[in-house]
């Protein structure tokens, strides 16, 4: 359990998620259509073409920071804590 923060290439805090599962959530569940919220809003935004160069972005150029929280209570708060905090472009 805990919490993830998505650098741009450029080192902008592009979004900060929760899970409980850090191995699925950047690994099978960024190239399943119906799961990631990013994304789902890097394509809304029209950043790019199709669902793969999206994907391709996050795993290829992205950087990720991970902070393992104690339960899923704890990582909630820190979540919505530095969203408030850091007003992250895609957790608009």
């Amino acid at each position: 359990m805990g919490v993830y923060i998505i650098y741009s290439p450029e080192e902008r805090i592009e979004y900060i998620g929760s899970t409980n599962k850090f191995n699925i959530r950047f690994g099978t569940d960024l190239k399943h259509e119906s799961t990631h919220t990013l994304v789902k809003k890097l394509l809304k935004n029209e950043l790019f073409e199709n669902r793969s160069l999206a994907v391709n972005y996050l795993i290829n150029d992205c950087k990720f920071k991970i902070e393992i929280c104690e339960t899923k209570r704890e990582a909630e708060a820190l979540e919505h804590f530095a969203i408030w905090l850091l007003n992250p472009k895609y957790n608009q």
